[in-house]
C-alpha cells in the first residue's frame, strides 16, 4: 500500500510539473507569432506571396469602421552576390497583409508605390546588434517582441495615455529598432502613421522622421491617391482649386484651397477625402491622414 502511495504520488508531482510548464509555455508563447507565420498560406495569398518571401513584423491598425486589426507586408531577399559569405540585402515589399480580430488573413493590396524600386535593395536584413544572435537567441528576442507588440496594441487601441501606457510603449520601441528591418522604417511607418504618431507622444521617440514635402524651393509634388485599387483622387502640394466631380460651379465661384490642388474622381470616396482634408492643418498632414486611413499615395514626379 505505502509503495502504491509513492508511485501515485510520483505520478501526480509529474503530471503536476507538466501542467505548470504547459501553461509557463502558453504564457510566454505569441498566438500573433504563430498567425504571422501561417499567413502565407492563406487562400487570397497564394499568388501574391512566394514561397521565399519573409513576413515583417504587425502594425495594428484602426479601419474606419472602427475594427481593430494588425497590417503587416512580405519582401523578399536579394541573395545574388558574388560572395556567398555576404548577408543578403533586403527587396521592397510586395503586399501588404491583414490579421483580423477573429484571425482571418487577407493580402489586401500590393504596395503599389511607383517610387519603390523593386530591383533595388534596401540594406541588410538585421541591425547590427541581431546580426549577432544565435538562432537561439533570435527566436527568443522575437517572441518577445511579438509578445510586446500584442499589449501595445491594445493600449493603443484603446487611446491609453497612462504610465502602464508609456512602460508598454517604449519596451515595444525598444525591442523593434533592435529586430526590425533598419531600411525599412518608411514601410512600417505607412501601415499606420498615426500608431508611431502615438509612439511618439508617449515615449519621445521618432522611429522615422517623414520628409517634408513642401520646401523652401517651392518644390510641386503630385501624388495619385488609390483605395481599394481604385484611382480616386489626384493631389498637388499647391494652393489651387479642390474640383469635386459633382457639377462645376458658376463662373467666378471657385475657390483655392490654402495648401492643396485637388481633384476627386471617385463620386462615393468624395466625402470622406474632403473630412480628412478638415482635419489637415498642412499638406503633409492630410496625406498621412490618407495613408493611416487605407489610402495608398503614390508620389507621381518629385
Amino acid at each position: 500500500m505505502n509503495k502504491l502511495f509513492k508511485i501515485t504520488f510520483f505520478i501526480g508531482v509529474v503530471i503536476l510539473v507538466i501542467v505548470i510548464l504547459v501553461i509557463i509555455f502558453a504564457d510566454h508563447n505569441s498566438t500573433l507569432a504563430t498567425i504571422v507565420k501561417n499567413t502565407r498560406y492563406s487562400s487570397s495569398c497564394e499568388k501574391m506571396v512566394a514561397m521565399q518571401d519573409i513576413a515583417g513584423y504587425p502594425i495594428p491598425f484602426k479601419t474606419m469602421t472602427g475594427e481593430k486589426i494588425y497590417q503587416l507586408f512580405f519582401f523578399g531577399l536579394n541573395s545574388s552576390y558574388p560572395a556567398p559569405e555576404q548577408e543578403p540585402k533586403l527587396l521592397a515589399p510586395k503586399v501588404v497583409v491583414e490579421v483580423h480580430a477573429d484571425y482571418t488573413v487577407v493580402c489586401s493590396r500590393p504596395v503599389t508605390d511607383p517610387a519603390i524600386k523593386l530591383a533595388v535593395d534596401y540594406g541588410p536584413r538585421f541591425s547590427p546588434d541581431a546580426s549577432n544572435l544565435s538562432m537561439g537567441a533570435f527566436d527568443s528576442r522575437e517572441n518577445d517582441l511579438f509578445l510586446a507588440i500584442e499589449k501595445v496594441s491594445k493600449a493603443y487601441f484603446e487611446s491609453d495615455y497612462s504610465q502602464g501606457a508609456k512602460n508598454l510603449a517604449n519596451d515595444f520601441f525598444d525591442q523593434f529598432i533592435y529586430l526590425s528591418e533598419p531600411g525599412f522604417k518608411q514601410f512600417y511607418y505607412d501601415l499606420n502613421p498615426n500608431f508611431w504618431q502615438w509612439i511618439e507622444k508617449l515615449t519621445g521617440k521618432i522611429f522615422w522622421q517623414a520628409p517634408k514635402l513642401s520646401t523652401t524651393s517651392q518644390l510641386i509634388l503630385s501624388y495619385n491617391v488609390y483605395h481599394d485599387n481604385k484611382l480616386v483622387a489626384i493631389i498637388k502640394s499647391e494652393p489651387g482649386p479642390v474640383v469635386s466631380t459633382a457639377t462645376p460651379p458658376p463662373l467666378g465661384q471657385e475657390i483655392k484651397h490654402p495648401f492643396l490642388t485637388a481633384t476627386a474622381l471617385v463620386p462615393e470616396e468624395e466625402n470622406t477625402l474632403y473630412q480628412f482634408l478638415q482635419k489637415a492643418k498642412n499638406f503633409d498632414g492630410y496625406v498621412n491622414l490618407l495613408k493611416a486611413n487605407g489610402y495608398i499615395v503614390s508620389l507621381v514626379n518629385p
